[in-house]
């Protein structure tokens, strides 16, 4: 984990992220999906900290679509960005895995609600499937 590149804009979790060289997380302006990203742009212009302050979340921008990112979202927006990123520091400590290898999905994707992808962050265990 690379504490210093943070969380995105979008929730995600640039600190876990190693697949493009050089960055240094979106909040350093170096991530080269940037000019494509309408998290970074919108938050950018109306001097955001994130989609977590936005009064318009969730909005179209497909990042924004998916469970996990929704989840990590409302999670920041209650409890704050270093607390999710030690929540999933921990979660690497104990083998939970952000990203597969190739792959931009991981043990938080695939979850069947926001309370699911919490409970992984909380707990740091998997929830039980009924």
């Amino acid at each position: 984990m690379n504490r210093e590149k943070g969380i995105g804009f979008c929730g995600l979790a640039c600190c876990l992220c190693e697949g493009k060289e050089g960055c240094l997380g979106c909040r350093e302006g170096t991530c080269p999906e940037k000019e494509r990203c309408r998290p970074y742009e919108c938050a950018q212009s109306r001097a955001l900290e994130g989609c977590w302050q936005c009064e318009e979340f969730p909005c179209q921008a497909p990042v924004l679509q998916s469970l996990r990112t929704q989840a990590f979202v409302g999670y920041i927006s209650k409890f704050g960005m270093e607390k999710i990123m030690d929540r999933l520091e921990e979660g690497e400590k104990d083998g939970i895995v952000y990203h597969h290898p190739g792959l931009l999905t991981g043990d938080y994707d695939g979850m069947e609600s926001e309370e699911d992808v919490w409970v992984l962050l909380e707990g740091n265990k998997k929830p039980q499937k009924a």
